[in-house]
């Protein structure tokens, strides 16, 4: 299962993320990497929640209103910022769990005209300002090296339909969304 949704957010609204995430990348960065795999900001992903930064976004009440979640009426959020700087990539990789079914999202924020997201199921997809993919979490993608200045920006999610409670650092990476409770908690 894939989803693409143009216009996720409005322009507006990735404006203001990405002055946040630039604001917010040394912070992230000076947070415990969990891995060996990812770099930067992406390897930080279980310390945090980005959606804290960006409550006025209300991502969680824009994400019930899409047709997919509409038999959903809460849901378990974990989300991170990816912040590709020159010679940086997101190698190939899936979020799935085989005993857990989940939605992974991303949403590209900025970044340099000519760069894409891979997806096994769809190849090489141009990545488009506040443009939403909705992912099954096994399906694979990637995103290869940023060769330009600029950096590419986007955030991630995986969306839960059971609460994740054994997940380490819980309480700092995950939100619990209500249908109709802004920024639930």
């Amino acid at each position: 299962m894939h989803i693409k949704i143009p216009n996720f957010l409005s322009a507006e609204e990735c404006k203001l993320i990405e002055k946040v995430l630039l604001d917010k990348e040394q912070e992230i960065l000076s947070l415990p990497a969990n891995t060996d795999y990812y770099s930067g900001t992406t390897a930080r992903y279980e310390h945090y929640n980005f959606l804290k930064y960006i409550p006025e976004v209300n991502i969680i009440e824009k994400l019930f209103a899409l047709p997919i979640m509409q038999d959903e009426d809460e849901c378990w959020i974990q989300c991170w910022a990816n912040v590709l700087n020159k010679g940086e990539t997101i190698e190939m990789h899936n979020h799935g769990h085989p005993e857990n079914i989940f939605y992974s999202c991303n949403i590209f924020i900025a970044g340099p005209k000519n760069c894409f997201t891979y997806y096994d199921d769809m190849g090489h997809v141009s990545n488009k300002i506040g443009e939403l993919h909705v992912l099954d979490c096994h399906l694979w993608h990637g995103v290869k090296e940023n060769k330009d200045e600029q950096p590419r920006l986007s955030i991630a999610c995986d969306i839960h339909f059971k609460d994740p409670k054994d997940f380490d650092n819980y309480d700092t990476r995950i939100l619990h969304g209500k249908r109709g409770v802004p920024n639930s908690t």
